[in-house]
């Protein structure tokens, strides 16, 4: 009996269709030749990353400006922790690549349950890289990060000098009114507020205390008596109530980092296929950044700004047939989440730019399209939209000055006068910070993020005819017209990158991009997944069913693989924080 040639997938026509050379250039390609091409650039990242992090010692960041110190790695336990962070590593990638296979295949129900499993592999995950991380690295630099005020403040103010909140809010105005330019001056009320709420929980349920006490690890423990051993002749010693407090927020902070991985999935999810959506939001519990400046708010920060986008993706739409009252509903409570954000830090003004200027292309698109079928209902759905995200901010934004007596535009406004002053303080050569913040970016979201963000940016061929990168960019500018979702995609991404381009340009973060830009680095994550649809018709490819061949899964655990060791690399050798005794290069 002669077996028949299986037939090619409909993956494989579709992909074959989308370029004829593929097919060619696959049978051409040995099996070393392969593994030779896709093994050089992880390799070459992790490489680069162990060089300029641990084996040279050059400066990181701009001498009398600003650095980054170096984590020493000599604890006894250092190989053991090791061994235990690769084996930590190896199987979150085995739970992702399960998942990766599995996903496109799933009912809703057992799809919402591998989505669950990845926020909890997430948590775990950074938990176990940062307790397993050289002592300075662990959790139990988070006492000392949020309980003296030279850090931030926040608990300080909330705790002991202003524990009424309404007394509090009152004077707030004055109080930025003052002139600060590093953390009260610069930020409105929101971070104080959360303390407020952890501290006022701690004080009247004994049962939240004792849960705080019972799970934070020994480092947390152990520099929490270092503090109160310090303060017991200050006016304020530490108490195990505060200890408690301090713990709930930095748990808060970490929950809200690996959580961000939802989110991601979300906004990944409505422009491309549940598996390139899975694979995108795996990598972020793997961007250095992300766990690098726990307990600091800059990493729970990402949650909100990638809500936010996943949202405004959902509610502006060219062509939607959901019913007005739905957007209504989420473009109010769009408005609202907003407003939030805004609450906690001016950094996500730019976010709201952003989403701005996507409401602002989606409409003219309708526009252009207004003589299509039901052409002139999709304009009407966005401007309802429109009109219930500026309904829900300011009616949330009006009615928290009035309840508290705090007049938030004028906050802000405060807020921003006093960032503009920052550098009169600290003065930076920014033409320098120019050359420097990208390659800063490049190690806080890990090379091969950073690698395929860029990699992304050589859009996919729309013919078998070879094309210049101009006439690929002439034919992306095109389709920004094009009433597809995918084309929505493209849009969002321009109006993100294009605000994100203008603050390099403007040299408003000139020095620690790696903590400043943490909110925007999902944008590099997401970006890539619309390449994997075909831009120039709206269709995304079919993917490989479970028994395709072997090589196709083989790619992702390559560079997750790469992913998790630099990871390691850059988690256990840079400080985000400067407590003495590090490496300054």
């Amino acid at each position: 009996m002669v077996n028949k040639p299986p037939k090619p997938s409909e993956f494989s026509r579709q992909r074959e269709s989308a370029n004829p050379h593929t097919q060619r250039a696959m049978k051409d390609d040995s099996l070393p030749q392969k593994l030779a091409r896709s093994l050089l650039l992880p390799g070459c990242a992790i490489f680069l990353t162990w060089l300029a992090l641990w084996y040279f010692r050059w400066p990181l960041g701009i001498p009398g400006e600003w650095i980054w110190w170096r984590t020493p790695w000599n604890e006894p336990d250092r190989w053991i922790n090791l061994l235990l962070g690769l084996i930590a590593g190896l199987a979150y990638l085995a739970f992702v690549l399960a998942g990766a296979r599995r996903i496109d295949h799933l009912s809703s129900t057992t799809k919402k349950l591998w989505i669950g499993g990845l926020l909890i592999a997430a948590l775990v995950w950074n938990f176990l890289v940062i307790e397993l991380a050289p002592s300075a690295a662990r959790f139990g630099k988070a006492p000392f990060v949020l309980y003296y005020p030279a850090s931030s403040g926040y608990f300080t103010i909330a705790r002991h000098e202003s524990p009424q909140v309404d007394q509090f809010l009152q004077t707030y105005p004055e109080r930025v009114q003052q002139g600060d330019v590093l953390h009260v001056g610069t930020h409105p009320p929101g971070l104080f507020l959360v303390f407020h709420a952890i501290s006022s929980m701690v004080d009247h349920l004994p049962l939240m205390r004792n849960l705080a006490l019972a799970t934070m690890p020994v480092s947390f423990h152990d520099a929490c008596g270092i503090i109160e051993e310090n303060g017991k002749n200050t006016p304020h010693p530490m108490t195990s109530n505060d200890a408690a407090i301090l713990w709930l927020a930095t748990m808060l902070v970490l929950m809200m980092a690996a959580g961000t991985t939802l989110p991601l999935y979300l906004l990944c999810v409505q422009f491309s296929s549940s598996r390139g959506a899975w694979l995108t939001a795996a990598i972020w519990p793997l961007v250095p950044a992300s766990l690098i400046f726990i307990p600091k708010s800059d990493a729970a920060f990402p949650w909100l700004s990638t809500t936010l986008l996943m949202g405004i993706g959902w509610l502006c739409q060219v062509r939607s047939t959901r019913p007005v009252w739905q957007f209504m509903i989420v473009g109010f409570l769009w408005g609202i989440l907003a407003m939030i954000s805004m609450l906690q830090s001016l950094a996500f003004a730019p976010v709201l730019l952003m989403c701005f200027l996507y409401g602002l292309a989606t409409t003219a698109t309708c526009y252009i399209h207004r003589g299509d079928h039901d052409g002139w209902s999709h304009i009407v759905r966005n401007l309802v939209a429109g009109l219930a995200v500026l309904g829900g901010f300011l009616g949330s934004t009006i009615l928290f000055s009035v309840l508290t007596g705090a007049n938030l535009w004028f906050i802000w406004w405060q807020n921003s006068i006093n960032h503009s002053r920052f550098y009169e303080v600290s003065p930076r050569t920014t033409w320098l910070w120019f050359v420097v913040s990208p390659v800063e970016l490049a190690f806080a979201v890990g090379w091969p993020a950073f690698l395929r963000f860029l990699f992304s940016m050589r859009f996919p061929e729309s013919s078998g005819n070879e094309q210049t990168l101009k006439s690929r960019w002439q034919r992306l500018g095109q389709s920004f017209a094009q009433p597809t979702r995918i084309a929505d995609g493209w849009r969002l991404a321009a109006c993100c990158l294009s605000v994100w381009l203008w603050l390099w340009c403007s040299g408003k973060n000139s020095g620690e991009a790696a903590r400043l830009w943490i909110f925007l680095m999902p944008i590099l994550l997401w970006v890539p997944t619309l390449t994997r649809a075909d831009l120039w018709t709206g269709t995304a490819p079919a993917l490989p069913k479970p028994e395709s061949a072997w090589w196709e899964p083989t790619l992702p655990a390559i560079w997750l693989s790469t992913q998790i060791m630099i990871c390691l690399l850059t988690v256990w050798r840079i400080s985000g924080f400067d407590f003495g005794g590090g490496l300054l290069s």
